[in-house]
């Protein structure tokens, strides 16, 4: 590692570091503690970190605000996300999101132009450098975008709003629609289940038994379980923290997520099964990762799903769509509507905040159920008047 020497009178000190490239640091002078005040920045050349050097030490002089002349697209998206999650006004999965985004943002040509500065033009053009990308994160991005600049628009920061005329564009790629088990690939992967030794079974099962979210079941303690009743009480959900590690949320997904659900005889064959295994943990859940003494994720149960259904041929090639995890979760919700379970009640189940999210999920077995009532209808129509004719 070569190191320079200071640039003297607070300017700070910049390095080539084998690892993170340019490296500078600066002295701010000293806290209420006593202790020195330092800030270090990165970039790829040396004039990359000296401009950042004199960024930081212009926002302290000014209070350790950016001065509005200077405030980059970067810097005011993140300062709306920060203020939200310091005002308690997201949850923290969502906070995690929006930070996860902001990297996304980060790569764009508009991030470190200065908000005053940018147009609708070099806002159009980096958007549209998203288009690998998937339609959702690219909704993400978009939003915290036109967000930026539409708060700018409010506090005065900005006279003319460049995003007002912007339209979102579309990924190249091509959807991938989760699809739920057929009934046959349903009985052969249940079969499996109860005969091979397959990680996470239990949570498997109930979550296709019950249609639970895998983050709500693994977030499930004892006390959640009613067996007197045959319940399960919904409350909270594995989310991430501010250091993008799975926790224990403290609520659903959504308001409506926070729910008390009936359990199939399946469903407590399940769990009582289980309950004849179960050892204490730390976390007091149901379910844990005793092993590495955490929580266990939902992607460590979707590798699992897809190890199985690779393994012993679940899956029939000829039906389109993907089967993941959350196929499971379609499944519930396809066989109850194959039942004759109305939308209303569905959506109760599984925790949709509104129905037309129920009815846009499920569409395709809705008319399929509704074709086959009115089939029968037909029927009984011909019955009912061909014995009066």
């Amino acid at each position: 590692m070569a190191k320079t020497k200071s640039r003297g009178n607070g300017d700070g000190t910049i390095y080539k570091s084998e690892k993170r490239g340019w490296v500078g640091q600066i002295t701010l002078g000293k806290g209420a503690d006593g202790r020195l005040i330092r800030k270090t920045a990165y970039a790829k050349t040396r004039a990359g970190v000296k401009e950042k050097l004199e960024k930081i030490k212009r926002e302290a002089e000014n209070g350790g605000k950016i001065p509005v002349s200077e405030l980059t697209v970067y810097d005011f998206i993140e300062s709306l996300i920060e203020e939200d999650h310091k005002m308690n006004l997201v949850a923290n999965s969502t906070y995690a999101r929006n930070r996860s985004t902001l990297k996304v943002i980060k790569s764009l040509d508009i991030a470190d132009t200065p908000i005053q500065q940018a147009t609708e033009a070099l806002i159009k053009e980096s958007l549209l450098t998203l288009t690998p990308y998937s339609n959702s994160v690219i909704s993400k991005v978009y939003g915290l975008i036109c967000r930026c600049f539409r708060v700018a628009l409010q506090r005065d920061i900005i006279k003319k709003d460049p995003c007002q005329f912007i339209k979102r564009p579309k990924s190249n790629k091509r959807p991938k629609k989760v699809r739920a088990l057929t009934i046959a690939e349903q009985r052969k992967f249940i079969n499996v289940l109860n005969s091979a030794d397959i990680d996470y079974k239990p949570q498997i099962l109930l979550m296709m038994y019950t249609g639970m979210r895998m983050g709500e079941i693994n977030a499930l303690d004892l006390n959640d379980v009613n067996l007197e009743f045959n319940t399960i009480n919904i409350r909270r959900t594995l989310t991430k923290d501010d250091d993008e590690r799975t926790v224990i949320g403290e609520t659903t997904k959504t308001y409506a997520g926070q729910r008390r659900i009936p359990l199939t005889s399946q469903a407590v064959a399940v769990i009582k099964d289980y309950l004849t295994t179960y050892k204490p943990n730390k976390e007091h859940l149901l379910f844990y990762d005793y092993r590495a003494n955490k929580v266990i994720t939902t992607s460590q149960v979707n590798m699992s799903i897809k190890r199985a259904l690779e393994r012993y041929d679940i899956v029939d090639k000829t039906q389109p769509g993907v089967v993941s995890c959350h196929s499971l979760r379609h499944t519930y919700a396809t066989r109850c509507i194959e039942g004759g379970m109305s939308a209303k009640v569905l959506q109760s189940l599984l925790g949709h905040s509104d129905i037309r999210i129920t009815l846009n999920t499920y569409c395709d077995a809705f008319e399929d159920y509704q074709n086959k009532h009115v089939d029968v209808f037909e029927q009984y129509m011909d019955d009912l008047f061909s014995k009066t004719s």
